[in-house]
């Protein structure tokens, strides 16, 4: 398919408004942001209750993003940070470690 640019764009247009299109994102280089380190990060609760906590991590720089999962444990924490160092002061932050 030949599209020319403005067809294109008014293709993604259309996309956006009729709800195809959720999100535009960046895909950022952890090592330019000097935040190499990424780790994923099990959290195990007992309750719903319990799970909620871990929810107000979302205000820590280093927690990317929070995924509630199936299983064993209840949250999946993606953090980003410097080093060990800077993840197992983030874990004990939180108190996950």
């Amino acid at each position: 398919m030949n599209l020319s640019a403005p067809a294109v764009h008014e293709r993604i247009k259309r996309l956006r408004r009729d709800g195809f299109i959720r999100a535009t994102v960046a895909k950022l280089d952890g090592a330019k942001l000097g935040r190499p380190l990424l780790a994923f990060v099990h959290v195990e609760t007992t309750s719903w209750a319990v799970t909620r906590q871990p929810l107000l991590l979302r205000d820590f720089v280093d927690v990317e993003e929070i995924h509630t999962v199936t299983g064993e444990s209840a949250m999946l924490l993606k953090i980003r940070t410097r080093d060990t160092q800077s993840l197992e002061a983030c874990l004990s932050a939180f108190h996950l470690s």
